[in-house]
């Protein structure tokens, strides 16, 4: 189920007051449209029920009225017979009659049966006493009319007239039937139009009754509670009308149920993206992606059964790893389905998914490249119809890449025909996140691969192994820790190519990996550099570099056919740190040990490697708070002119002397002050500070012919700031020498002549330090404007014994000489390498014979005793003469030997 189930609630419940929403608003339209169209079916039958009272009523009242003014009538119309006589009657009888065809049987004589009815209220107003009428009882023929006997009789006379009144009643309606009533005793009955002998009263029929005028007679009427044919119609064109209302309003509350239902798919559906995107932004697992798009299909859009199929290892089949259904069966039925991605062998419903992976796109039976054989194949197998729609996604990480896997969805029919296109396009946008999203985390993943691992030797990268390393080294074992760098591998890249050279690089990578145990760890750090981690102790260095050495040399006749070799550093843990990242130097330091050694050697990290290491963390941690704190002082060497036998200039050395002090020597901390770009260029600013306030101090003491020489870094020289620390510190250099070291790096250099132009625009000059050592070039000696060129000591002293540097001093001289530029010896320590050194036909020297470097106060209190006096001045040789004196030092030698034995 939905990690997540618990916030299907809130959708549920939502669902729930949208349906009952409509069912009750419905239901009360419903009602009351039936409520209205009752009650006015009711007052419709209640009008129709009132006027048919009322009609029946007046016809009542008209049809009694009518009898009792008819008696009347009749009865005043019979008093002249009855006054005048018989006289009267043979004339008017015959055209009574005539008038009044109401009446028969006009007669001046008594009736023979008893009137038993008194006539009050005929003769009302005609001022006869002794006047009265009577009726008799009403009688029904087969004419159809009532014949009512009636008579008028004097009291006092004793005449009486008497007549029938025929009463042939009133047009009534058919419903209605008219009993005439003496006391409780029906007389007649008046029905379809005419009287009729008494019959039963109609049962369950409406009544009312009236008396009959000035008699003891009362007509009463009968009629039914039913409509008449306007009402009916009436009626019925009401109640077709709410019919047809109702149907209206049943098709509008269908219609607004779909729309409704609807509605709330789409909010499902939203609520679902809106899910898949929040588990998106956690970035969750992909499983567990997938897994809630299964599940999110069926308990929330209320698909049918879903599942995610991902290909297996021979990419054969789609093997099915994660699955939801709406009953447990679906689910272990589309569990055990089998998908085979041959579309030749794949049968009707697991063909979907085999063609969606291999066509990547969207495939249901309606699709150009389906539908057509799909309609063939439900032709011979209809129960194929039934089927639920099945409709299959691939999930793509990108189009030019195979799909992930396929994501198949088993909805119901009519959801497909309810829906159509929009329950597609809802679906189309979720797989459409989830491939954007799969494809940010390929490309994550891709991305934190190319970061840890290197992709052409596919070990890991700097930054990666030594996160490994620190895990490894969290378990307190001991370890080696090796940084490997190929000897001359800028020189083949160079002669080979990129494209072999890279190819040597993975296969020196493999070979590595199979010499050393499977245990190792093996990462590349730099182009043509490697670090490795052993961790066994059996795998020392001792053990381990030969075998390193043999895989180097094995690539590099495998692919640049080629002798190929290495140099290693090694460092232990805990021995030498406990830190990766210190490890990692002093594996470093080791390294250029085993360079400086020639190359194709591994070293440890001890001994002088670990001394030479500390010397410079030293320097580097404290050197520049030496200078602040005055700490680095400046000794004072003399320059002397052997022709003029004067001190002609000095030159400033730099000494450390701590608080406590102790003096650490230049060759301790000089080579790592010149590796340091920024600690030589604080002591190159110091220096020359220092000799501007020394050139003032000499000329104060009458020795402004003396010139002053400060040493100037390589680093600090071709520095873009070097001009403007001149400019800013002393921007008067006349009588300062700069001596540049490490002139290799200078001759190298192309920018060096405009900055030698710059200084001697200032008014400086330039000298050449310790020349005959590196790769100093009197070719490029001769073409940079040099002011001054210094041997170095170590090649004055081997004069005597080697005849390489005997040429090239002799060389020197021809150069100084045609060039004019001053050439010093230095270290000069002895008579006899001052003796030689005046035969070459040497001018200024500096050394030990001279004096050591002193303090400053020493050296201006004794430098006018530095200079020695030679008793017997050697004559110079001449240039063409120098071999001459080569095989005369040569021809001296043996006999020395032979003294010191």
């Amino acid at each position: 189920m939905l990690e997540n189930g618990c916030q299907t609630d809130p959708l549920r419940r939502r669902s729930l007051l949208l349906y009952a929403a409509w069912a009750v608003f419905f239901l009360a339209l419903f009602a009351f449209t039936s409520a209205v169209a009752w009650n006015w079916q009711e007052q419709i039958h209640e009008r129709a029920v009132h006027r048919q009272d009322l009609a029946a009523e007046e016809s009542l009242h008209r049809m009694s009225d009518l009898l009792g003014i008819m008696l009347q009538i009749h009865a005043r119309n019979l008093l002249p017979f009855v006054v005048a006589g018989k006289q009267y009657w043979p004339a008017q009888l015959p055209r009574y009659e005539r008038v009044h065809p109401y009446t028969e049987h006009l007669a001046c004589t008594r009736f023979q049966e008893t009137l038993p009815f008194p006539l009050t209220g005929c003769l009302s107003g005609h001022g006869m006493p002794g006047m009265s009428c009577q009726i008799g009882t009403p009688k029904t023929l087969a004419d159809g009319d009532l014949h009512i006997p009636m008579q008028v009789q004097d009291s006092t006379t004793g005449r009486s007239c008497s007549a029938t009144l025929r009463f042939s009643g009133l047009s009534t309606r058919q419903s209605e039937q008219f009993f005439l009533y003496a006391g409780h005793t029906a007389l007649a009955s008046w029905q379809n139009g005419a009287w009729g002998a008494a019959v039963a009263e109609p049962k369950h029929w409406l009544q009312r009754s009236h008396p009959v005028q000035g008699t003891p007679l009362e007509m009463r009427v009968f009629w039914q509670n039913t409509l008449n044919a306007t009402a009916r119609q009436t009626l019925l064109r009401m109640r077709s009308g709410t019919a047809i209302l109702l149907v209206l309003e049943l098709i509008f509350a269908l219609a607004s149920l779909l729309w409704l239902y609807r509605y709330d798919m789409d909010l499902r559906f939203r609520w679902a993206q809106e899910q898949m995107r929040a588990l998106m932004l956690r970035n969750v697992s992909k499983t567990r992606l997938l897994r809630s798009l299964v599940e999110l299909s069926v308990h929330v859009t209320q698909a049918h059964g879903a599942y995610i199929a991902e290909p297996d290892a021979t990419r054969r089949f789609l093997r099915i790893t994660a699955i939801c259904g709406i009953r447990e069966e679906i689910h272990n039925a589309l569990r055990q389905l089998p998908l085979n991605l041959d579309e030749g062998v794949s049968p009707w419903g697991q063909l979907f998914p085999t063609l969606a992976f291999h066509r990547k796109e969207r495939t249901d039976r309606y699709r150009p490249h389906v539908s057509g054989a799909w309609s063939k194949v439900c032709a011979e197998y209809p129960a194929l119809r039934g089927l639920r729609e099945v409709i299959v996604w691939p999930i793509l990480y990108s189009v030019n890449h195979d799909p992930a896997g396929v994501f198949s969805l088993e909805i119901r029919r009519w959801q497909r025909w309810l829906f159509g296109q929009q329950l597609i396009a809802h679906w189309d946008l979720i797989l459409n996140d989830l491939r954007r999203h799969l494809q940010s985390q390929h490309e994550q993943a891709e991305k934190e691969r190319l970061q840890h691992f290197d992709t052409l030797t596919g070990l890991p990268t700097r930054r990666h192994f030594l996160t490994l390393a620190e895990e490894v080294l969290q378990s307190a074992q001991p370890c080696w820790l090796g940084i490997l760098d190929l000897d001359h591998f800028n020189e083949l890249n160079t002669i080979y190519g990129d494209q072999d050279t890279d190819h040597c690089l993975a296969e020196i990578a493999t070979q590595i990996q199979s010499a050393l145990p499977s245990e190792a760890i093996i990462g590349r750090v730099g182009g043509d550099e490697f670090a490795l981690l052993l961790c066994q102790e059996k795998n020392t260095p001792a053990l381990a570099s030969p075998k390193i050495a043999r895989a180097i040399g094995s690539a590099g006749k495998k692919v640049l056919c080629t002798n190929l070799s290495g140099s290693l550093g090694w460092a232990h843990f805990p021995n030498d740190d406990n830190s990766i990242g210190k490890l990692f130097h002093h594996a470093n330091e080791a390294l250029a040990q085993a360079k400086r050694n020639g190359r194709d050697d591994w070293q440890l990290y001890a001994g002088p490697v670990r001394e030479r290491a500390q010397r410079r963390l030293h320097v580097n941690h404290h050197f520049a708070n030496a200078l602040q704190d005055g700490e680095i002082h400046f000794f004072l060497q003399g320059k002397g002119d052997l022709q003029t036998r004067r001190i002609t200039g000095v030159e400033l050395l730099a000494r450390w002397i701590t608080p406590d002090g102790r003096r650490i020597g230049p060759g301790r901390f000089m080579p790592y002050v010149e590796e340091n770009q920024h600690l030589i260029r604080l002591l190159g600013r110091h220096a020359l500070a220092e000799a501007a306030r020394l050139r003032a101090k000499t000329a104060s003491l009458g020795l402004e012919n003396w010139s002053l020489s400060v040493n100037i870094g390589a680093r600090h020289f071709l520095a873009p700031e070097f001009i403007d620390d001149l400019k800013e510190i002393c921007p008067d250099g006349r009588g300062l020498i700069l001596e540049l070291t490490e002139t290799a790096q200078v001759l190298g250099s192309r920018p060096a002549r405009p900055i030698m132009e710059s200084c001697h625009e200032l008014g400086y000059q330039l000298s050449m330090d310790d020349f005959g050592t590196g790769y100093s070039s009197l070719l490029s000696i001769a073409r940079l404007p040099f002011d001054e060129i210094k041997l170095d000591q170590g090649f004055v002293r081997q004069f005597r014994s080697d005849i390489a540097s005997f040429s090239i001093a002799g060389a020197a001289r021809l150069l100084s000489h045609l060039s004019h530029i001053r050439l010093i010896a230095e270290g000069i320590a002895s008579p006899a390498e001052l003796r030689l050194w005046q035969q070459l036909g040497g001018r200024y020297v500096q050394g030990y014979l001279l004096a050591p470097a002193l303090p400053e106060n020493a050296f201006f209190t004794w430098h006018g005793t530095l200079m020695p006096q030679l008793l017997h001045p050697e004559p110079v040789v001449p240039l063409q003469d120098l071999n001459w004196l080569w095989e005369l030092m040569q021809s001296h030698q043996p006999s020395k030997r032979r003294r010191n034995r």
